[in-house]
């Protein structure tokens, strides 16, 4: 469940710093933040006989927060989770003062998954260009319109970007890989006719801070993982 983790994460590490910064306390279960954490905003807090409904509350962050959530990474990712800890130390004024961490984390990761569904599905809606090579985009000679293009080269970075996060690899891999693609379809994935020189390995490693090593071996991923977006 490479999404469902992703969303755990998020939401731990968001805790991690509610808890380092005094804001919030772990009151009983796994002091590592797990899923029968309990939490709360005082010391003494107690949890209530009924559990708060949370659902509608975090219907209403991800209004904000998707498709962030998913695809945010390096500097954007820590900014989501600064945002994320700013909404649960929102939670007393919703009258909350404490809750278990799988009460706050499950309904958030249903409704990710339910919009995230729905954004792959708004992208099967352009035909997808065929391409052999990982680097380039639609071509403006392709048969349809502008617009079919553009919905087509959206679909192809949703999956593939979905293809990475649920590779087997270990997460440096799958950071790099991500950075690597983001980096691609920025410089490609524009209308503008004038050919741009590809950067040498050395230039790409040191503007992406990926070891020049590395990118042979993510480029013939990429190669991989390209083909199935345009299934």
């Amino acid at each position: 469940d490479p999404l469902g983790f992703r969303v755990f994460e998020l939401l731990q590490a968001a805790v991690e710093e509610a808890v380092s910064s005094g804001a919030l306390y772990i009151l009983a279960g796994d002091r590592k933040i797990r899923n029968n954490t309990l939490l709360g905003f005082h010391p003494a807090a107690e949890q209530q006989s009924s559990p708060a409904d949370l659902e509608p509350i975090v219907h209403r962050w991800n209004d904000e927060l998707m498709p962030a959530l998913i695809t945010a990474r390096t500097r954007q990712q820590t900014a989501l989770i600064r945002q994320l800890r700013e909404r649960i130390l929102g939670l007393p004024g919703r009258g909350v003062e404490a809750f278990q961490f799988k009460d706050l984390l499950d309904p958030l990761k249903r409704d990710a998954r339910r919009r995230w569904a729905a954004i792959l599905e708004e992208g099967k809606t352009g035909s997808v260009a065929s391409s052999s090579d990982a680097v380039q985009a639609p071509e403006p000679g392709l048969p349809g319109s502008a617009a079919e293009s553009r919905a087509s080269f959206k679909h192809l970075t949703r999956c593939v970007s979905t293809s990475i996060d649920r590779m087997e690899a270990d997460s440096r891999t799958r950071t790099q890989l991500m950075t690597l693609w983001h980096y691609l379809w920025r410089q490609h994935g524009d209308e503008s006719p004038e050919a741009v020189r590809p950067p040498s390995y050395r230039q790409l490693g040191q503007r992406l801070n990926i070891p020049r090593e590395r990118l042979p071996a993510l480029f013939a991923l990429l190669r991989q993982l390209v083909p199935r977006g345009l299934q």
